[in-house]
C-alpha cells in the first residue's frame, strides 16, 4: 500500500516540477489519476510515464477546442511531453505532433 502512494506522490512532483501542472488530486481527477498510476505502477512504469499518460488524458479532453488559451496549452504541454520521453521507460514509442 505505501508503494503506490509512495509512487502516486512522485508523479504528482514530475507534474508539478517538470510540467508545471497542479492536477485536483484529491478531487475530481483523483479518479483518472488514480487508475493510470496503478496501471502503469504495474507494467512497471516510472513516474514519467504515468505523468505522460494522465496528460495525455488531460489533452484528449480538450482536443478540438477553438479557446485560443486552451490551444496555447495543448501546444505547450505537446512540447513538454516529446521533451518528457526520453525519460520515460515505457510511454517512448509514444508520437506527439503539434
Amino acid at each position: 500500500m505505501l508503494g503506490i502512494i509512495w509512487y502516486r506522490a512522485k508523479v504528482l512532483a514530475v507534474l508539478r516540477d517538470d510540467f508545471g501542472y497542479e492536477p485536483k488530486v484529491p478531487g475530481w481527477q483523483a479518479p483518472i489519476f488514480n487508475s493510470i498510476t496503478k496501471e502503469l505502477r504495474k507494467q512497471k512504469g516510472n513516474p514519467y510515464d504515468s505523468a505522460v499518460a494522465f496528460l495525455t488524458t488531460q489533452l484528449e479532453a480538450v482536443k478540438g477546442s477553438n479557446d485560443p488559451e486552451v490551444r496555447l496549452w495543448v501546444k505547450s504541454m505537446t512540447k513538454r511531453i516529446n521533451e518528457i520521453l526520453p525519460l520515460c521507460s515505457i510511454v517512448r514509442d509514444s508520437i506527439f505532433t503539434d
